[in-house]
């Protein structure tokens, strides 16, 4: 009677360790994002539902970015970083819903956690389980599919967002640089 009750103990743990870090249920699936025209395709994975709507919208809808693989919110994140940067011309307004951006980074099945962000851009974040921190550049993590997978959705977008508007911002620097010709004047 006590071995079987250790073994159920053990076995219940191991069962709980499983479901809650290998197996991971996802919700909806990002299928399609047309940035030109700000709008986003996401599925609902076992239901023939799509919904049709806006990066800003998608990002903005909590339960939707926690149903997202953390690859797929990363992604959603770089595609409004780069929307919310690029010059506003002959394009659409912001919405003014987007001036007062808030993002609840929430931490339930993530291995890391985003801990602070510095001056230079580079994202604080540790490990849960080894209690080691690190500090990294949002493009880098992006970069690495499989460190990104490992934190939670919601933080994955942030993370993409901030590599999303870093990325827009050095290729605004670019193409102003390589804009700007020489002037040159005839001395005679």
């Amino acid at each position: 009677m006590f071995l079987r009750d250790k073994i159920n103990r053990v076995l219940g743990r191991f069962v709980d360790f499983f479901t809650v870090h290998c197996h991971r249920d996802f919700s909806f699936k990002l299928e399609e994002i047309d940035f030109k025209a700000n709008k986003v395709i996401i599925r609902c994975i076992g239901l023939r539902t799509i919904i049709k709507t806006t990066l800003e919208e998608a990002v903005y809808d909590a339960s939707l970015i926690r149903g997202m693989s953390p690859i797929e919110a990363c992604m959603l994140g770089g595609y409004l970083g780069r929307y919310l940067k690029i010059p506003r011309e002959n394009q659409q307004p912001i919405s003014k819903k987007t001036n007062q951006f808030s993002f609840l980074l929430s931490n339930k099945t993530g291995r890391y956690c985003i801990a602070f962000q510095d001056r230079s851009g580079e994202v604080g974040y540790f490990d849960r389980e080894t209690k080691k921190e690190f500090l990294r550049q949002p493009l880098e993590i992006v970069k690495d599919s499989h460190l990104i997978s490992l934190f939670d959705p919601s933080q994955a977008c942030y993370i993409g967002l901030l590599a999303g508007s870093s990325l827009e911002k050095a290729i605004s620097v670019v193409k102003k640089s390589a804009s700007t010709k020489p002037n040159l004047r005839i001395v005679k």
